[in-house]
């Protein structure tokens, strides 16, 4: 892993524009979207609170991406499956960038790749039955770039599909993204898996590079510093970064080494249509961190984590930023095996707000949680505004979970204020247990309200800790009416 290092002047470069980020987003919200968000910001009423969810719908830019297409056959491409195209993709993206944008559209074939990055007003076009198939091989994914891993700012390997202060980007298309992890590459890093078997290597764990940038991050070392030559951090697969006007629909993702739709400081996201299938450790859907504006529907996640997961930053790195993950609506989506269907943290210490999610399915025996807010005493932030409604569960470990003490090993004095959750017509036919909210003595669970929600069949006893202000109506557990608390 030798060739890490990034030049002094383009490392600073990168470093430097990174402290944008806030005014990068805010200039790209519109007055509309800035006067929502202070109207949504106590909002109580229901009806009110969905109808600020379509104003947000409407709001979201598309990208505008030139009326100029070309293929990638124009460049000789290997689309047997053998070969490196590293090169061909950076070409042809380069190519159309000079021409002032437009659409790359990858037929039919199978195209091996290192990581492509993307450029403003592009469109990667993926066609059905073409697979872009990305190599397994760390090397491949250097130099580092700027990132984050689980919330901390780092310098590190690239996603396999990146772009970086970019803006009208669009992955678009009926084929596959293959991104070959296994229990052979990527996924061994994770180490300890209690899931499934991993072919382990002695000394590449990611318990090694993980602890160092912890110590970093709660140090305040500055993120020029943040380089690691024993590095065990796998990336996520597509990762816009400080980007405007994002589209992902139709493709297809598979095997991703880590997270695999990974928006950070985005405006204006439309995640449409888009299948996410992938059995490793840490293979979350899809994780909106830090961004402004946001619709995910349509699409199906079979993973082995959280299907969508939103996200702020971690601890010291993400309430310096303070950048809040805010106006998301999720919607029409399936959420099939996993850990947490919907879930929020629990790296949020940005802060979330104004989050709507409806109209969802949720169907496969090993789900863990249907609707999952976690956080604790190192993270701060808040999580207040959150509106979910017309869920259907087949079987779940833990239907409804509210957890400010998810693993907490030692109190800190960053509690996050959760307030103003509204979960209503929640259909469950059968759970472990159908509810855990757990808030922290110091500042409890503020304004949850809990309406029309009928669980079929439980074994275990709820879990109610250090809840301040709880409304409930209409609660049937095993077909008796439940008061909680």
């Amino acid at each position: 892993m030798e060739n890490h290092s990034l030049t002094k002047r383009k490392l600073v470069k990168q470093i430097g524009s990174c402290a944008l980020a806030a005014p990068f987003v805010a200039n790209a919200v519109n007055a509309s979207a800035k006067s929502l968000t202070e109207s949504t910001n106590h909002l109580a009423d229901q009806h009110e609170a969905w109808q600020q969810a379509q104003q947000i719908i409407d709001n979201i830019q598309t990208p505008k991406i030139p009326p100029v297409a070309v293929a990638l056959a124009k460049f000789n491409p290997q689309a047997d499956g053998t070969g490196d195209n590293t090169q061909v993709f950076s070409k042809a993206i380069e190519y159309l960038h000079q021409q002032g944008g437009g659409k790359l559209i990858v037929s039919a074939g199978v195209y091996q790749t290192g990581p492509i990055h993307l450029q403003s007003n592009i469109e990667l076009h993926v066609e059905k039955d073409a697979v872009i198939s990305f190599f397994a091989d760390p090397e491949k994914y250097q130099p580092y770039v700027l990132t984050r891993w689980e919330g901390s700012d780092v310098l590190s390997y690239s996603p396999l599909i990146y772009a970086y202060k970019k803006h009208d980007i669009a992955i678009t298309g009926e084929g596959t993204l293959q991104g070959n992890a296994s229990a052979d590459h990527w996924w061994p890093w994770r180490y300890k898996w209690k899931r499934g078997k991993l072919n382990l290597i002695e000394g590449e764990s990611q318990d090694i590079t993980r602890d160092q940038l912890r110590k970093m991050t709660a140090d305040g070392t500055p993120i020029e510093q943040r380089v690691f030559k024993q590095n065990f951090l796998r990336p996520s697969f597509v990762q816009p970064y400080l980007c405007q006007r994002v589209l992902i629909e139709g493709v297809t993702l598979r095997n991703s080494p880590m997270w695999m739709l990974h928006p950070l400081v985005c405006s204006d996201v439309i995640v449409r249509n888009v299948q996410c299938l992938s059995f490793g450790p840490n293979s979350d859907g899809c994780d909106p961190e830090s961004c402004r504006n946001v619709l995910i529907e349509g699409c199906v996640f079979d993973t082995a984590d959280d299907s969508i997961a939103i996200k702020s930053g971690r601890d010291q790195d993400g309430r310096k930023h303070g950048i809040a993950s805010e106006n998301i609506v999720i919607r029409n989506c399936k959420m099939l095996d996993g850990d947490g269907a919907i879930a929020i943290g629990s790296e949020i210490s940005g802060g979330v707000r104004n989050v709507f999610v409806e109209n969802c399915f949720m169907d496969n025996p090993k789900l863990y949680r249907a609707v999952r807010i976690k956080t604790n005493s190192s993270r701060g932030g808040f999580i207040e505004n959150i509106y979910i409604r017309n869920l259907t569960v087949n079987k779940v470990k833990d239907a409804i979970v509210i957890n400010m003490r998810y693993n907490e090993d030692k109190i800190e004095p960053y509690i996050t204020q959760v307030q103003n959750i509204q979960i209503e017509n929640v259909q469950v036919a059968d759970a472990r247990r159908a509810f855990i909210l757990k808030g922290d003595p110091r500042l409890p669970l503020k304004q949850v309200k809990l309406q029309s929600i009928d669980v079929k069949k439980v074994r275990k006893e709820d879990i109610i800790q250090d809840v301040a202000e709880l409304t409930q109506h209409k609660i049937i557990v095993a077909g008796k009416n439940r008061q909680l608390g």
